[in-house]
């Protein structure tokens, strides 16, 4: 329980990276750090100084806020002076100031993008975890919390169905090693609807479709490219809300399959007035309404889904686009947005009581 002072109380957030532009960046894509920023408008309304790590004393810090276990890695300092980030190893600091039972630890990423997340040994530092894995959540050390979807979300275009181009993916050219992981997979699904939808089907995202400079440039972060091109690509998406709508379909494939990882990506094109062809986490149903999207589970291979889908029509479409209406309104969706997220952190931390 935390307890007024004359000093200032700090709640520091450590990154691999900027905070401010990871976190608090109000300008970001898709809105999706609205979230964060409502936390830290509700912990400074409180008196919380809510901020990314900087030169603040350990003593003065009621919680560290550890985002990802990519965070723990200490910053090489002459990149982190180049690039502006705080090259403090705030994660050994606590450690060595025995300041366990005020770090918590934030598991978004799944395995195939953080293998570290998955760690136990690391996770023995931290007296709470919030994850969204089902597998971990005990009520004692791990707790639940959803992927946070931005509640201010903009009023998108009705474009009629006949208007509509067939299907849109919107996504990073990425890869991963995990056996589980789904990049492969998005990479299949989109040479199958280039080859036999190539004037019906878009590709945006980063990273495809790169040039040698380009791939140069991206060698030194260790992102992995390959020699591949897409003739789909139509390059870097803005908002999703301004894409979506143009669409009868949208590909929206996890990174990985794994129970619980359910991320902004069905719910953007749900809210999006578009009609989402999911794959991803096996329980998808128990987060989103069967009704309003379209699962690749329940197809045997991509032809069969493909073959579906283009025989969907206007009624049996707008049924999809119903029952999205519908969930929308459901307390089930009312669990993603930033509201529940800021309370679930304050119940479970007892922040202000």
């Amino acid at each position: 329980m935390l307890q007024n002072n004359s000093r200032s109380r700090y709640i520091l957030n450590q990154v691999y990276g900027s905070a401010d532009e990871i976190l608090f960046n109000p300008c970001s894509r898709d809105n999706c750090t609205e979230p964060y920023i409502k936390l830290k408008k509700r912990c400074e309304d409180l008196g919380f100084v809510f901020e990314g790590t900087k030169n603040q004393k350990l003593e003065d810090c009621n919680w560290l806020f550890f985002w990802d276990c990519s965070s723990l890695r200490p910053m090489n300092r002459i990149k982190a002076k180049v690039r502006g980030y705080s090259p403090r190893n705030l994660y050994q600091e606590a450690k060595t100031a025995g300041m366990q039972d005020k770090m918590v630890l934030f598991l978004f990423e799944p395995p195939s993008v953080c293998a570290e997340n998955y760690n136990l040994t690391l996770h023995k530092d931290f007296s709470i975890i919030f994850t969204w894995d089902p597998t971990l959540v005990d009520d004692k050390k791990y707790f639940k919390i959803f992927l946070p979807s931005p509640t201010d979300f903009p009023k998108v275009d009705d474009v009629p169905f006949s208007k509509k181009k067939f299907m849109v993916n919107i996504s990073s050219y990425k890869f991963s090693s995990h056996p589980r992981e789904l990049y492969s997979e998005i990479r299949r699904t989109i040479r199958f609807f280039e080859e036999h939808y190539p004037d019906e089907f878009d590709l945006y995202g980063l990273f495809w479709n790169m040039n040698m400079k380009q791939r140069l440039m991206h060698w030194r972060t260790k992102i992995q490219l390959r020699r591949e091109y897409f003739p789909s690509y139509r390059g870097v998406a803005g908002n999703k809300w301004t894409i979506y709508p143009k669409y009868k379909f949208a590909l929206c494939y996890e990174n990985m399959s794994q129970p619980g990882n359910v991320s902004l990506k069905i719910l953007d094109c749900l809210r999006s007035g578009c009609v989402p062809v999911y794959l991803g986490a096996p329980d998808i149903t128990y987060y989103v309404d069967k009704k309003a999207f379209i699962d690749r589970q329940e197809f045997k291979s991509i032809e069969s889904m493909g073959k579906y889908l283009s025989c969907v029509d206007e009624k049996e479409y707008q049924k999809y686009i119903d029952a999205g209406k519908v969930y929308q309104e459901s307390e089930r969706f009312r669990l993603f947005l930033s509201e529940n997220f800021v309370d679930t952190i304050f119940h479970t931390l007892k922040i202000g009581k």
